[in-house]
């Protein structure tokens, strides 16, 4: 679970300082002070991590955000070496069995090295596209670094501060899918190759411990067989481990100090290091692909829409296609759509026929009517309540989606709203945020407590949280406010983390931020 994120020389932000991860994150400042860069940089990795790509990124997608390319979105400030940097803090990751291993069991970690997980890694660009030439990941006992100046150099392998000095020489594989992070591969084409000629390397410095009748490698093989990646606990495992009497005889001498054990140790933990970059991958690949995204400014409602039939999962950051996916509700979802949408601005939502045609409507106590009658502001208020609802109820019934569409479409559990509150009236403003809280009240039930991003100007949506606070119905620590103001040459984004009291009073709230300049 990814639970900090911190963003360096991403277009104004120039570093954005830890930014912890809540369930209800606003991104307040004036316009053009970062808060978008932010926020979409989430929908940047969304649009990444599910196609084949031959770098990490998607700088640009009609669907989602468009960024242009790596130097229209790296910080006009920074220096010409400096790449674009994200940074996190990931806890308790799950082991990834996704891909199917050249050493499957000896490749895989102790569990409790993942329980508070840092990594990083840099973008560079250059006339092929972008890559990453830098990574840092530490766990509990290791710290990986791997760098290089070009992206076709030789990777350079720091591990716990010691530049290795081995005969193998590894690259970066850049070609990627649902993954951003490159594995290490061999100057052979493969995705494995890295791990086998590790692994081959370790077999051939066993063998000169062993009885020279050994001949069954599996059992030079099962040496490596250490889930902890602790030095002592290697060195045990090394000397007491396994059944090899001739080969135990050999190293019982053997110190933490000794150099051919540091040497064996540092390709055991090179061999740990793809199995290590793919388990965070696949953490990192989870959360972005189950991030949704809702646009500024949504579709603008028709009176009429030509049936497409269409079986739609999800509503698009736009809305447009909010018609078929209200059309394409079971019985079920559509009784809890109801009662959510009525909960919260007192009207349900048909789709009914007419002259061939499907529409959309509004029904409250006074009728039905088409939602082209009903104001501008539904046709922008409902894409956004809809998505918070079928996240609220994903959630909830995850048992009924696997069997139902065998996860084609993931839980969304991070959902990013630009300005859901243009165009309405402030009370309506406020039934935002009760929506809000009520989405993260629903998912937090089901052990799987939402995200949810919202870049807003609303005073209104502000207040409300706050006085929902003072009533005991959201936490203090439930919400974390990001207050976004550039440096005093207006060049540099400033992020400030700002929260409330237990009263719903805001801490370090800047005096007239809401008012004009003059």
């Amino acid at each position: 679970m990814i639970t900090e994120i911190c963003i360096k020389n991403l277009r104004s932000i120039k570093d954005s300082g830890t930014i912890s991860l809540r369930p209800i994150m606003i991104l307040l400042g004036a316009n053009s002070s970062g808060k978008s860069t932010f926020l979409r940089s989430f929908p940047l990795f969304t649009q990444s991590v599910d196609k084949k790509l031959r770098g990490p990124i998607a700088w640009f997608d009609t669907s989602y955000v468009d960024y242009g390319d790596f130097k229209t979105a790296k910080n006009r400030f920074a220096e010409d070496e400096e790449g674009i940097t994200f940074c996190y803090r990931i806890t308790n990751t799950a082991f990834s069995t996704r891909r199917v291993h050249f050493l499957q069991n000896i490749e895989r970690v102790d569990d409790n090295e993942f329980k508070d997980a840092e990594l990083s890694f840099t973008l560079q660009g250059d006339n092929n596209g972008t890559y990453i030439n830098y990574i840092h990941i530490k766990l509990e006992h290791v710290d990986y670094i791997f760098s290089m100046n070009d992206r076709k150099d030789d990777v350079k392998c720091i591990i716990n501060g010691q530049i290795l000095d081995i005969q193998e020489k590894f690259r970066f594989n850049f070609n990627t899918a649902f993954a951003i992070l490159p594995i290490l591969v061999t100057n052979a084409e493969g995705d494995h190759t890295a791990v086998s000629a590790i692994g081959t390397r370790l077999i051939s410095i066993f063998k000169k411990h062993c009885n020279k009748k050994l001949q069954n490698t599996q059992r030079l093989i099962n040496i490596l067989n250490c889930k902890s990646i602790e030095k002592e606990d290697f060195l045990k495992h090394l000397k007491y481990g396994d059944d090899i009497k001739s080969f135990q005889k050999s190293i019982r001498n053997w110190t933490i100090n000794t150099s051919e054990f540091n040497l064996i140790y540092n390709y055991f933990l090179l061999l740990k290091s793809n199995s290590i970059i793919e388990r965070l991958n696949n953490e990192l690949a989870n959360f972005y692909h189950t991030c949704d995204y809702i646009a500024p400014m949504r579709a603008e409602a028709g009176r009429f829409y030509r049936i497409q039939g269409l079986q739609v999962q999800s509503v698009d950051p736009s809305g447009s296609n909010l018609l078929e996916f209200i059309a394409s509700l079971t019985h079920r979802e559509k009784i809890s759509y109801d009662d959510f949408i009525k909960d919260i601005l007192g009207v349900t939502v048909d789709v009914p026929m007419e002259s061939g045609m499907k529409s959309l409507r509004i029904k409250n106590s006074n009728g039905h009517f088409n939602i082209a009658d009903v104001g501008y502001g539904y046709s922008q208020v409902l894409p956004v309540i809809t998505k918070l609802w079928h996240t609220a109820y994903m959630t909830s019934n995850q048992k009924d989606y696997f069997f139902r569409y065998k996860f084609r479409e993931s839980v969304k559990t991070t959902i990013l709203m630009e300005q859901p509150e243009l165009h309405l009236h402030p009370a309506m403003q406020a039934k935002i945020a009760d929506t809000l809280i009520k989405t993260i009240d629903e998912t937090r039930e089901a052990d799987q407590c939402a995200i949810l991003v919202v870049e807003t100007h609303s005073q209104a949506l502000i207040n409300r949280i706050g006085r929902r606070i003072r009533e005991g119905k959201l936490g203090v620590d439930d919400v974390n406010i990001l207050l976004f103001q550039k440096d005093d040459n207006m060049q540099n984004s400033i992020i400030k983390q700002i929260s409330y009291t237990n009263e719903g009073q805001l801490r370090d709230w800047p005096y007239g931020f809401f008012d004009p300049l003059d």
